[in-house]
Order: structure tokens, then sequence, then C-alpha cells
């Protein structure tokens, strides 16, 4: 497993109503971008996770097998 976090200030993520509403979109916008290529990802037994939070955006991958590293460049 192999987590991230970003923390920002950029667009007051997280403290309005708008950059709530803005980062919930953009991880929706991400995800259906990247829903083919997470299609395959799982048949492999991998697995990428966005979540936005108050203060940070948080990824999390996961999986056994040696393609991660390539997994976690192409989905960043």
């Amino acid at each position: 497993m192999v987590s991230m976090k970003i923390y920002t200030k950029d667009c007051e993520l997280g403290r309005t109503p708008e950059s709530r509403v803005f980062v919930n979109l953009w991880a929706r916008i991400q995800e259906d971008y990247l829903r083919e290529f997470n299609y395959m990802a799982n048949c492999a037994n991998l697995s990428f996770d966005v979540t936005p939070m108050y203060d940070n955006i948080s990824f999390e991958w996961g999986g056994f097998s040696d393609s991660m590293p390539v997994y976690i460049d192409e989905s960043i």
C-alpha cells in the first residue's frame, strides 16, 4: 500500500462551500477519467482511491503486483 496526502490552502480547499464542491467535482472527474485504466488495474488486483478531506487530498494505491510503480505513475 502506498499513501500520499497533498496539503494545500489553494482555492481555500475545504474551507468554503464552493471549494468543497470544487474538490469533490475534481475527484469525480479524475475518477471518471481513469475509469478504464482502473478497470484493468482491478483485474490485476490493484486499487486506487482519491479522498478529498478538510485540508488535504488523500491518494491511496494498494495491491500485490510488480506493476505497482507503473500504476502509480500512470494514475497521477
